[in-house]
C-alpha cells in the first residue's frame, strides 16, 4: 500500500469519527429539547402505530434528519391546508425512551 492510500484512509477514519460524534451529540440534544421530546413522547405512547406530525415543523424535520423518527410510508394523502405525514420511532429513540421511563 502506498503512503498516500494509508494517509487518506486515516483521514477518512478521523472524519467518520468526528461525524459520528457530532451526530450522537445532535441526537442527545433532541432529548434535551422540550418540543422535540414532546414529539418523541407522543410517538412512544402511540407506538407501534404511526402518528401524523406536521411536515414542515422544524423539530419533526430535525428528529427525522438525526435518525430518531422516520416516515411510516413513502406516500400519503396530505391536506395541504394542514400538511401532516405519518411518522414512527426509530429503534434508537424507542430504546432511549424506554430507559428514560424505567429510570423515572
Amino acid at each position: 500500500m502506498s503512503v498516500i492510500h494509508i494517509s487518506s484512509r486515516i483521514a477518512k477514519r478521523k472524519k467518520d469519527i468526528a461525524f459520528n460524534k457530532f451526530y450522537s451529540k445532535q441526537q442527545d440534544s433532541m432529548f434535551q429539547d422540550s418540543q422535540a421530546l414532546e414529539i418523541l413522547e407522543e410517538l412512544y405512547v402511540q407506538h407501534p402505530n404511526a402518528v401524523w406530525l406536521p411536515m414542515y415543523n422544524q423539530k419533526v424535520k430535525l428528529l427525522d434528519q438525526y435518525g430518531l423518527i422516520t416516515k411510516a410510508s413513502s406516500q400519503a394523502i396530505v391536506d395541504m391546508s394542514d400538511p401532516a405525514f405519518p411518522y414512527i420511532l426509530q429503534p434508537i429513540a424507542e430504546d432511549r425512551l424506554k430507559k428514560m421511563h424505567s429510570n423515572s
